[in-house]
């Protein structure tokens, strides 16, 4: 199912930003927002985790713009 593809593309993001390998996390991490977002209000509480760790990979990289626009989403959310 959708809901559990887009939590497997957010761990694997995930993973990637743990190793410091940025670029891939977001690839993946994009991914599942954009399945997130089409599946709309039962993936809501996962989106906000994907927002958080897309906000996270920008803070890494020192792009705190992207990063503040992220966690914005992220409360938006919660």
């Amino acid at each position: 199912d959708h809901e559990k593809v887009a939590e497997s593309y957010s761990f694997i993001g995930g993973a990637y930003c743990s190793e410091k390998k940025y670029s891939e996390a977001l690839v993946q991490l994009k991914k599942a927002m954009d399945i997130q977002i089409r599946l709309g209000v039962p993936a809501l509480l996962a989106l906000s985790k994907t927002y958080n760790r897309i906000a996270a990979v920008y803070e890494c990289t020192n792009k705190t713009e992207e990063a503040a626009k992220y966690y914005r989403q992220t409360l938006e959310i919660q």
